[in-house]
């Protein structure tokens, strides 16, 4: 029951129903905290932060993550421990302490490569890409998201894959190049419409719509 739960809370998050998949989320916390199923409590306290991450409750996403962290480290649970780290990350990117934020990338990195966690690791390119985006260092962004890229691609992690094309689009606009931002946002918004994600269909139809605004002002200025 209490997995069953999960995959419920996550199909609920995934369509942008927060709300919905928090109960279903603090329902398998509370079978898993009763039965003593401490790797399900590990990955309930991990889908619970992010949805607060979400909320922008950064204090109560963290001390969530703190905890999962704790109970990854004794279960010598890498991927959990990777992911914790990874959303810790976030985190702090969020915050603007890119260089915390950029060090935990790292280290979640190492970890998914060591394990071989495909999904892992370019979540974790990814994020370090936006934050080489943020710092103005354009060509690292795009090499890593490209990266990011082609394991979601061979893979098939379509979320990953839209969030990807998001960024290197956004990147492309930063640099001027709006012609080259445009297919990739419009490949991630067509994936995010198919797969409902609700996060990627917003964030890519809304760097669609700062391009196509700004090639219309480019054209009027030609």
């Amino acid at each position: 029951l209490s997995y069953c739960l999960h995959n419920q809370g996550l199909m609920l998050a995934d369509r942008g129903d927060l709300d919905g998949a928090t109960k279903l989320y603090k329902e398998q916390e509370c079978i898993c905290r009763e039965l003593g199923d401490i790797h399900g409590l590990s990955i309930s306290l991990g889908n619970q932060g992010i949805i607060l991450r979400q909320h922008g409750d950064y204090d109560g996403a963290m001390k969530l993550y703190k905890e999962q962290e704790r109970i990854c480290s004794e279960l010598v649970d890498k991927s959990g421990l990777s992911r914790s780290i990874g959303n810790q990350g976030i985190i702090l990117y969020q915050r603007g302490d890119y260089d915390g934020a950029m060090k935990l990338y790292k280290e979640s990195e190492y970890i998914c490569r060591e394990l071989g966690d495909k999904f892992g690791l370019s979540s974790s390119l990814g994020n370090q890409g936006e934050v080489f985006k943020e710092l103005g260092e354009f060509d690292k962004a795009m090499n890593i998201l490209k990266e990011a890229e082609t394991i979601s691609r061979d893979v098939g992690l379509p979320n990953i894959l839209a969030e990807s094309l998001v960024e290197q689009a956004d990147v492309l606009l930063r640099k001027g190049e709006p012609e080259k931002a445009l297919p990739l946002a419009e490949e991630a918004y067509e994936i995010a419409t198919k797969h409902e994600f609700a996060t990627e269909i917003e964030e890519s139809k809304a760097i669609l719509d700062k391009i196509r605004a700004e090639m219309g002002e480019t054209s009027k200025e030609d």
